[in-house]
């Protein structure tokens, strides 16, 4: 049953990881005031761990042990629209990473426009 949801979860990956669905600041701006919120934010980010099977590698068991959790994790950094759709999901990164390395890393950064309100951070 898992190679089957691993399958078929690479498989989604590769078809949707050519989408481009990065939103542009007019667009988002626009759906706001349709709300009646102000936001000049284009995207929120936030890292999420998620719990896995602790590896037997001695090596990966160590990248992926997550002090903040106790357990063995993924880290993967979402981005998301103020109006709630998913914009950008980042690889899957072991847990014992930061939140500020996977964002450094994935090349979300390279994503963001320069001089232009992009980015809401979580507080």
């Amino acid at each position: 049953m898992s190679i089957l949801v691993t399958t078929w979860l690479n498989f989604l990956f590769c078809q949707f990881s050519e989408i481009d669905i990065w939103p542009k600041p007019d667009e988002v701006s626009g759906l706001m005031k349709l709300k009646g919120y102000k936001c000049d934010a284009t995207v929120i980010i936030d890292c999420t761990e998620i719990k896995i099977v602790q590896p037997k590698n001695a090596i990966s068991q160590q990248q992926c042990f997550s002090s903040y959790k106790g357990c063995s994790t993924i880290k993967v950094l979402v981005a998301m629209t103020p109006t709630g759709g998913v914009s950008y999901v980042s690889e899957a990164y072991g847990g014992s990473v930061s939140d500020r390395q996977v964002v450094e890393k994935c090349g979300f950064l390279d994503k963001l426009t320069l001089g232009l309100p992009d980015l809401a951070l979580p507080l």
